[in-house]
């Protein structure tokens, strides 16, 4: 809602840091599901950015590969070098555990 409403009165940020929850209820009891509504987030943030700001996502949802960001980052920000990891954490006994993956421009 917050970033409808920065679009809305024609804001524009240098920066912007998504940490978005995986799912959520509102306030009215709507629900929202990061996979659904990732698109929509990116796209209005996209009209907030400045042309050269900053973008950090943090994505904590096994629904969204690498890949599906890359290629969601690449359909807003086009014009903009993405850099994608994954997060992630080595056990006692070496296995990578899986956190989340970042992606900045």
């Amino acid at each position: 809602k917050f970033v409808s409403r920065e679009v809305k009165r024609g804001k524009k940020y240098q920066g912007v840091i998504l940490d978005p929850p995986a799912y959520g209820i509102g306030t009215k009891g709507e629900r929202w599901k990061l996979e659904e509504k990732l698109g929509l987030l990116l796209e209005q943030v996209a009209q907030l950015l400045d042309d050269k700001g900053f973008l950090v996502l943090n994505v904590y949802s096994l629904g969204l590969s690498p890949y599906i960001i890359q290629n969601l980052m690449t359909d807003y920000f086009p014009n903009r070098d993405v850099d994608i990891s994954e997060l992630c954490l080595r056990s006692r006994t070496e296995q990578i555990l899986p956190l989340g993956i970042v992606a900045r421009i």
